[in-house]
């Protein structure tokens, strides 16, 4: 929306984009994310599928790819998974990882 666009304008583009809904918001997502970026697909709460547009992915260049953490969880050996939330709450502390 133009309220949303006006919070982002001072904001630089995110290099990260998580998709949870699928459907028009993630291409909201696709469509907010920095030139070059990554969006990752991690649901489709909406049950519609992503709509990318050339624009997305041709002229930003945005990469979009698909993750299954209960898929990767099956599969995982536990020291992977022990070492991925080291990894992941390391980093928080770092302050190298968070929401905004």
């Amino acid at each position: 929306t133009a309220d949303f666009a006006k919070v982002l304008a001072d904001v630089p583009a995110p290099k990260l984009g998580i998709d949870t809904e699928g459907g028009r918001s993630g291409l909201v997502v696709a469509q907010t994310v920095g030139d070059g970026a990554t969006v990752v697909s991690v649901g489709n709460a909406s049950g519609h599928p992503l709509p990318l547009t050339a624009d997305v992915l041709l002229t930003k260049g945005v990469q979009v790819t698909g993750f299954s953490l209960g898929k990767w969880l099956q599969g995982a050996k536990k020291s992977d998974v022990d070492a991925a939330v080291a990894d992941i709450v390391g980093k928080t502390a770092q302050g190298k990882l968070n929401t905004r």
